[in-house]
């Protein structure tokens, strides 16, 4: 199971929040006939504040945003008249929000600073589609641990 699913974790992760010595995988084995089988898995898709290990001290302060396997970035494009290097999160103001005409549809995750000013953060795999920009990953937080 990977490390960013909740609904079952196998002792403590390491500092990265992975440790592969309690992942394991679903193994299917059956004859698979052509024409579109199916299979679905359903995974906790919740946000997640991830946090650097300590070591790196430039992230010191900053969370990282995950909804299940995605990774989620704040970029300039999205968040205009913000600086998102120096936002400051504020966690509890954390939702998401399919939005179907965004990139072919996506969940975006919206949320306020500590300042109230709207961020929308989107899937870091779909940065830099709408022309050049800035972006972060690592965004100050108010409750960083």
């Amino acid at each position: 199971m990977p490390s960013w699913n909740t609904l079952e974790r196998a002792g403590d992760a390491t500092a990265s929040g992975f440790d592969p010595r309690h992942s394991y995988y679903e193994t299917i084995q059956r004859v698979w006939s052509s024409g579109g089988e199916t299979l679905e898995f359903n995974f906790d898709m919740s946000i997640q504040l991830r946090h650097a290990h300590p070591k790196v001290k430039g992230h010191a302060g900053k969370v990282s945003i995950t909804r299940g396997p995605l990774v989620y970035c704040l970029e300039s494009v999205d968040n205009p008249g913000v600086d998102i290097f120096t936002a400051q999160l504020e966690p509890s103001s954390l939702r998401e929000e399919f939005v179907p005409d965004l990139l072919d549809g996506i969940v975006v995750i919206h949320a306020k600073t500590t300042d109230g000013i709207s961020v929308k953060f989107i899937p870091y795999f779909l940065w830099a589609n709408r022309g050049e920009s800035q972006m972060t990953v690592w965004v100050n937080c108010r409750q960083s641990r």
